[in-house]
């Protein structure tokens, strides 16, 4: 199980390394947001998940171990209005309308407590969703700004998206969990250790 984030960024790689390894071993890949794949994890339908996961909000259910930071950004199509303005200021960021992932999910509330940090609003989110791809497509055109992971952005930049030079004091990260009774088992391991490697490289 994968977060959209992970399923653009590093699940790639994964996968390759993973296959080099066991060539012949069928995977079968869900993505979705964290909390409905920690239910199947949990419920044996899953093996692994490796998503983003903040400070307490691990479930106690399972083990777990973070992988690597994601630096945050704000990403616009290139024809907004932001794009390409040196020192975006967060006053100019939040007066425009913001596309963001559903209340709950873990980088929603990454970013909602980077903004109370700073003692700023919320944004005004006219487009909610999950979906790192859709969004991409859904800014073209459009004035609207979408948080994202830096490395998400990066990967995804055939899609006409450019970051705003504006700096975000928080930073998100990236874990594997598991259940504790599925530790010895050597195909999960192995995907693990896969994972742990792709991650030194992202950013």
């Amino acid at each position: 199980g994968v977060s959209p984030m992970v399923a653009i960024a590093l699940l790639p790689g994964v996968l390759r390394d993973f296959h080099r390894l066991h060539p012949k071993v069928f995977v079968h890949i869900r993505e979705d947001t964290l909390d409905h794949l920690n239910s199947k994890l949990l419920s044996g339908e899953l093996d692994l998940v490796i998503g983003r996961i903040e400070e307490g909000q691990a479930p106690p259910d399972l083990t777990h171990e973070k992988l690597c930071d994601t630096p945050l950004c704000l990403a616009v199509c290139r024809s907004h209005p932001l794009a390409g303005t040196k020192n975006v200021t967060w006053a100019q960021a939040l007066s425009y309308p913001w596309m963001a992932p559903p209340p709950g999910s873990p980088f929603r509330n990454l970013m909602e407590l980077t903004l109370e940090s700073m003692n700023l609003g919320k944004p005004n989110v006219l487009v909610e969703s999950a979906y790192i791809h859709t969004n991409a497509v859904l800014l073209e055109g459009t004035d609207l700004i979408a948080p994202m992971s830096r490395a998400t952005a990066w990967c995804i930049q055939g899609a006409a998206l450019e970051v705003l030079d504006l700096f975000i004091p928080y930073q998100g990260s990236v874990s594997l969990l598991w259940r504790l009774e599925d530790q010895g088992e050597q195909l999960i391991q192995d995907f693990m250790d896969c994972a742990r490697r792709q991650s030194v490289s992202m950013v």
